[in-house]
């Protein structure tokens, strides 16, 4: 009978380890879009960065559909409560005249579902992007000043 309930207490406990885990970590779905006739370079490149790594890709990547004039690249990331810092780098692997699209999302305090958000442009353009998120680095040359073929972002978390 002891070894019995010992057993209903190990269960009970990694339950309990299982759920607060789980709770923590969450996946963030992404999409990025741009107009359907928009040429994209085969450099183009998109990274994803958190407090603790930085990953990247090419955007040939990615899933692919088109939708309503559009072609929608779509990504999942796994999210995790520890990180505070999260933000998605469009860039050119070759230097490039544009400037880096950046994307930055907002603190998941609590890392709840939603639904998609609305589809919003990058929050600003600088050189160097991927970088300087990771030395927390503001160069001179950032602006907000909105580019005519800026990706659009959108995103959800289940």
């Amino acid at each position: 009978m002891k070894a019995r309930s010992q057993l209903l207490t190990i269960a009970v406990i990694l339950a309990s380890v299982f759920s607060i885990a789980a709770a923590e970590s969450r996946i963030l779905h992404i999409e990025l879009r741009t107009p359907a006739a928009l040429e994209i370079d085969s450099g183009t490149r998109f990274a994803f960065g958190t407090d603790g790594t930085i990953e990247m890709a090419g955007m040939s990547d990615l899933s692919q559909k088109e939708d309503t004039g559009f072609r929608v690249f779509e990504t999942t990331y796994a999210l995790k409560a520890k990180d505070r810092r999260h933000v998605l780098v469009v860039y050119h692997h070759r230097p490039s005249k544009e400037s880096d699209q950046v994307f930055v999302f907002p603190v998941f305090a609590n890392l709840k579902p939603t639904d998609w958000t609305d589809w919003k442009r990058p929050d600003f353009y600088e050189t160097n992007a991927v970088s300087n998120f990771r030395f927390s680095y503001v160069p001179a040359d950032r602006s907000t000043n909105a580019q005519p073929n800026a990706f659009g972002l959108r995103y959800k978390i289940e």
